[in-house]
């Protein structure tokens, strides 16, 4: 409601123009007329009660909104760690898809490495697990995809290089350094 306090001295000078134009074409004018005076002493009157109405909500107490609640982080995708020792009959009652299941091998990978890798240390790392030959450009989207769900993090000024967890640019310069 403050923010509306610094508009009073526009509604003022508003208020001052229209009571001027309606003494200007008042009775006691060179050129008189009624209806234009009588509604510019209106608008006057409504700017007056305006700058009262300002005043006022100026002096309720700030909490006249609701309190802000912070957000609580929400997570929906079950994190790798909450998986690993499942039964696998329980692992099929989840609806953990084949993708989902790479996102946790790629995190697990990252994990084991320190909880910083490369791309080419990722993409050798999932030939070494699975076996199989995975394009550059599919893993990338992966990673972005990852980073967007907030599950890793790319490393500030390093390229193609992904953390567990949301680093700083001094902390990135320290560790990879």
């Amino acid at each position: 409601m403050l923010n509306l306090t610094k508009h009073i001295p526009f509604v003022n000078q508003q208020a001052e123009f229209h009571a001027n134009m309606a003494s200007r074409f008042g009775t006691g004018s060179k050129y008189p007329d009624l209806k234009r005076s009588e509604k510019h002493a209106e608008t006057a009157k409504q700017f007056q009660e305006l700058i009262t109405d300002i005043d006022e909500a100026g002096k309720l107490p700030e909490q006249t909104s609701l309190p802000s609640r912070q957000p609580k982080q929400i997570q929906l995708m079950l994190s790798f760690d909450e998986l690993e020792g499942l039964p696998e009959e329980l692992l099929q009652e989840l609806s953990i898809s084949g993708g989902d299941r790479t996102d946790y091998t790629m995190l697990k990978l990252i994990d084991d490495l320190g909880g910083i890798a490369s791309l080419d240390r990722i993409i050798y790392g999932l030939y070494k697990q699975t076996g199989e030959i995975n394009k550059r450009s599919t893993i990338t989207s992966r990673l972005y995809r990852m980073t967007q769900k907030g599950l890793i993090f790319p490393v500030p000024g390093k390229k193609g290089v992904y953390s567990t967890q949301e680093l700083s640019e001094n902390e990135a310069l320290d560790i990879l350094n």
